[in-house]
């Protein structure tokens, strides 16, 4: 299991990375030419009563279930910056404002496109709490339901699963995912 760090009161803390149970949202194995996506483990940070989370996927396909990649902090942000890469490392989104979120669209286009795949953010933050990050993670970016379906190995966590008073996965996620 993966484990990061932050800094807490200039403390050095590890913080578990807990997995979901998604056995009501599972579908049968994806149909043949489909993927089959390993994930990283979700942005969790825990300490005491301060938390940030972000998930490891999301499907931005207009359905008003997952269509939204944000980083959820239970407390205010004093400092905030989210930077998302394609694959190819161009810049897709970028912001300060920890209340604008990224839809999977592609700024760097004119017509602003939602490009399947995977892609890599880098979240700076520091909470009113005294909690600071600074990772790099991945997150999948699903629009093909039918077809994408996720090595079991690490369970797809969405935004739909956390709870904004609770530190890590709460709930079973509301959109209907292969986990193969």
């Amino acid at each position: 299991m993966s484990s990061s760090s932050f800094s807490h009161s200039s403390l050095m803390v590890p913080c578990l990375l807990l997995s979901a149970f998604l056995g009501s949202c599972r579908k049968d194995p994806p149909l043949r030419g489909g993927q089959q996506h390993v994930l990283d483990p979700p942005l969790e940070v825990c300490d005491d009563s301060c938390f940030v989370m972000a998930p490891n996927v999301f499907t931005p396909d207009g359905d008003g279930i997952n269509d939204i990649f944000a980083v959820f902090c239970n407390t205010p942000m004093i400092q905030f910056s989210l930077s998302v890469r394609a694959d190819d490392d161009h810049l897709v989104f970028m912001t300060s404002d920890p209340t604008l979120w990224w839809f999977g669209d592609d700024e760097s286009t004119p017509e602003h496109i939602v490009v399947p795949g995977r892609y890599s953010y880098h979240v700076a933050l520091v909470s009113e709490c005294g909690v600071t990050v600074n990772e790099t993670r991945s997150v999948q970016l699903v629009v093909d339901h039918e077809n994408d379906c996720f090595d079991p190995s690490i369970e797809p966590v969405f935004g739909d699963m956390f709870d904004t008073h609770r530190c890590g996965v709460t709930y079973s996620t509301n959109d209907v995912i292969c986990v193969d």
